[in-house]
């Protein structure tokens, strides 16, 4: 926590460095050796007993988890056929679980719920005893399994009836007679009573009783339409509701006009008799409802069936496997549902070849301070060098997968049908840094098929498309507020989506993305300001009405210093240059999609390689234009005797095995953690003591001391950091840039004035941690440095009247002075 004397006043200033040249990543992959000898040990959960010695399939044991008990390196677990409720703990290293012969095996994360009634309400409604809750009762989850062995997900009870399955047609949601205003502040200000909440006359509210339907809860879109949020009913009088809501800025107020498009109601008993007496046509009625004080599940399962013929199950557990400290596990050929797998501090274990579905739920009102990215979560891959490949991951209330840690992998996956509740939830979501996403297939999503907050990870081979089902303003590919450490999206293909395809939100720094194919979205590229470093190099982009825009608000500051745009195809009917922004813009083609749609070899079939190449000469890039047999490198994504193909295949699994590999390509930024994404000091050398603060660049970009992302270092008095960059090369131009913040304003080096800085009037600010910054009129100087914004390297380069001005062989030393007088 940054703290001020009382003896004595600091003045404060936050540095993000940059310079764009190019760079080989060196990464270290572990090395681990197991067991060459395998054992195999039997499981069987219908016919096995863990008093058998597991031996063979006529002496099995009956749980995995005694299996896992005695394995070692090297064996090999074989699972036979059945529904396994338990959380799997592997003593040992190196072990592969695997389904026996091909048998369908599914790891559940519910128990068994038994004893089942019919109720008095519906013969079709039957009530059985549960004792325990998933998160309070919020997070349940049911599934039903009928004497026949087919499964089924019980849809919450909603009204109107919107089975999970139609959770994405806003045609199903109830309308508001007019949007909900003039509300109270309720709870101190934290909350906001709406005591006349009308629903159209349309629509009938499931109960005729007052107060009835106090304690469900209200899902609906909001003014913004970013997201769905939540909030308590308190009450209710004929049609009109009273609902407490857990956001007072009016743009989150509920409203079920465009870009809103309307609510249900769920958590309510009420809701459960309305659909099972109006099923929907073509979805079997499936529903359940928990009664959490009474400890009472209550389910209607297809075809009004008993319960008792088949079984019920409700979620009770986190995880069905914990590997945990646990390195080279395999697990291969074993469905998972209601659960996830634990894979935090485990390091290059393997999931692959299943089935994952609804990990998680929470049906719950938010409160002020809910986090909406983390609200309900997914499967989850943390940990190291860990890999999830070739699965089909679906059904998911939020995320479809998260990747945490650092060097995993999301290889060759089918992903769908995610983020049913409207949330800020991607297909994949990533974060940390060194992975690698490759060839999945992602679609039917609520909000973005691709997001998060990462670092020199590569996005490649990626099929994206069919999302933002129902949210406004984001993308198939949407992240916001991150220096990405160079990471590259390559060979993706975009496309299908009301909303943009690529979208770089405000404060996106340093990724490089190219050969992408977008088509129809209703913008190829929007990379909103500021946004520095944003390298998009030969992509292709058709049949949108703009190929390429940005937006930001004048506080935003400067808009796209570095960003450069090159060898593009640019087939839409509106471009808007970011040249007055600040950034490079060369080698493009730019026209309608009419205009250039004879340029493609079948730009309707999707084929977007060029009939005549030669007539679109590009410049060689490396990394980008590599393998082209034209005369010359060529626009667009598809250079000519280069074939790829985006998108999983399952079938296929064993010909796909990508590598990680970032590339050398021009323009990238060479200074190792330049804008200090990695909240540390890591690839600097300091003196005095400078120190990282920790800010959230987007909430407090036009007073706040990060430019960026969360993390930015702070300078007194004589600290000093410097780095080193080698290998730059001869007659080559590179690019420096060199900002700060003071008292909360934006400075950039290259503007101030080093003979005599110009004064900056104290604005205070307040960091995550409300330490209010001190101070009277302050002055910033860049002591004894001339950034001009161009440094160019010739057999020797030096900074201009660097502190150090020592000419060194092909290197340039980079050494940020300032002072705050």
């Amino acid at each position: 926590m940054l703290k001020a004397s009382e003896t004595k006043t600091y003045k404060w200033i936050a540095l993000v460095l940059a310079l764009l040249m190019i760079c080989t990543p060196v990464l270290s992959i572990p090395s681990k050796t197991f067991a060459s000898t395998a054992t195999n040990i039997y499981v069987d959960g219908t016919h096995g007993n863990d008093s058998n010695d597991g031996k063979s399939a006529l002496t099995a044991f009956k749980t995995i988890q005694k299996a896992a008990d005695i394995a070692v390196s090297g064996d090999i677990v074989k699972i036979m056929a059945g529904v396994y409720h338990e959380t799997v703990i592997p003593k040992s290293d190196g072990v592969t679980f695997q389904n026996y012969n091909g048998n369908k095996v599914t790891l559940s994360g519910g128990d068994l719920v038994t004893g089942w009634t019919p109720t008095a309400t519906n013969a079709a409604i039957y009530s059985a005893p549960m004792g325990w809750d998933y998160n309070n009762g919020y997070g349940n989850i049911v599934y039903y399994t009928d004497a026949s062995g087919n499964t089924t997900s019980l849809s919450p009870a909603r009204w109107p009836n919107i089975p999970d399955s139609k959770m994405f047609d806003k045609t199903k949601y109830a309308k508001y007679t007019s949007n909900p205003s003039s509300p109270v502040a309720t709870n101190g200000g934290a909350n906001l009573q709406f005591n006349s909440v009308a629903v159209s006359s349309s629509y009938t509210v499931p109960t005729t009783i007052a107060n009835d339907l106090q304690g469900a809860l209200l899902v609906s879109s909001v003014n913004n339409g970013f997201a769905v949020y939540t909030g308590k009913i308190t009450g209710n009088t004929g049609n009109t509701l009273q609902v407490e809501w857990p956001y007072t800025a009016s743009g989150y107020y509920p409203q079920s006009g465009n870009p809103g498009f309307g609510f249900y109601i769920t958590n309510s008993y009420n809701a459960l008799i309305h659909d099972v007496a109006n099923p929907v046509s073509d979805v079997p009625t499936a529903v359940w409802y928990k009664d959490v004080e009474n400890q009472t599940l209550y389910v209607s399962v297809p075809g009004g069936a008993d319960p008792n013929t088949g079984t019920i199950e409700a979620k009770s557990r986190e995880y069905v496997f914990n590997l945990s400290g646990r390195t080279g596990i395999t697990i291969s050929g074993i469905n998972v549902r209601a659960a996830g797998i634990n894979f935090a501090n485990s390091s290059s274990n393997t999931f692959k070849g299943a089935t994952i579905e609804m990990v998680d739920s929470t049906n719950q009102p938010f409160a002020a301070n809910t986090t909406l990215g983390g609200f309900v979560s997914g499967f989850t891959l943390d940990g190291d060098h860990n890999t999830v490949r070739d699965c089909e991951i679906k059904n998911m209330y939020g995320f479809g997968i998260i990747v945490k840690g650092h060097d995993n992998n999301v290889i060759n996956n089918d992903i769908h049908d995610f983020n049913r509740y409207g949330l800020y939830a991607d297909g994949i979501n990533v974060n940390g840094y060194n992975h690698l996403i490759s060839h999945n297939s992602v679609y039917n999503g609520g909000r973005a098929a691709i997001g998060g907050f990462f670092r020199s990870s590569i996005f490649e081979y990626n099929d994206i498309h069919d999302c933002m089902k129902i949210s406004y303003d984001g993308g198939v590919f949407y992240v916001s507020n991150s220096d990405f450490g160079s990471s590259e999206i390559h060979h993706n293909t975009v496309h299908d989506t009301a909303g943009e395809g690529i979208y770089f939100d405000n404060v996106s720094f340093n990724a490089a993305v190219y050969n992408n194919i977008v088509y129809n979205v209703s913008v190829g590229f929007l990379i909103n300001t500021p946004n520095e470093r944003m390298i998009l190099l030969n992509n292709t982009v058709y049949n949108c009405p703009t190929s390429l825009s940005s937006w930001g608000a004048a506080y935003d500051g400067t808009g796209s210093f570095g960003t450069t745009v090159v060898g593009n195809i640019f087939a839409a009917n509106t471009y808007n240059s970011q040249t007055s922004g600040g950034s490079f813009e060369q080698f493009n083609t730019i026209g309608t999609s009419a205009a250039l749609a004879p340029i493609f070899v079948n730009a309707a079939g999707n084929n977007f390689a060029l009939q005549n190449p030669n007539n679109y000469r590009s410049v060689a890039l490396p990394g980008v234009t590599d393998g082209f047999t034209s005369t010359y490198p060529v626009m667009g994504a598809i250079q000519p005797g280069v074939t790829w193909k985006a998108g999983s295949d399952l079938a296929n699994a064993a010909n796909i095995n990508p590598t990680f590999q970032l590339h050398n390509i021009p323009y990238k930024q060479l200074l190792v953690n330049g804008g200090f994404p990695t909240g540390d000091m890591s690839g600097w050398t300091t003196t005095g003591s400078p120190q990282i603060v920790t800010q959230n660049g987007w909430d407090f970009r036009t007073s706040g001391l990060i430019r960026d992302g969360s993390y930015g270092v702070v300078l007194n008095d004589g600290d000093k950091i410097s780095q080193t960059v080698t290998g730059l090369k001869p007659n080559t131009t590179y690019n420096v840039s060199v900002w700060g913040k003071v008292m909360g304003q934006q400075v950039v080096a290259s503007t101030m004035d080093t003979a005599a800085s110009t004064p900056v009037t104290n604005t205070k600010y307040r960091s995550m941690n409300s330490y209010i910054i001190p101070g009277t009129t302050t002055t910033l100087k860049f002591n004894q440095i001339n950034f001009l914004g161009l440094l160019r390297c010739t057999t020797q380069c030096t900074l201009v009247q660097s502190l150090i001005p020592v000419p060194v062989q092909l290197k340039c030393i980079l050494i940020a002075l300032l002072r705050v007088l």
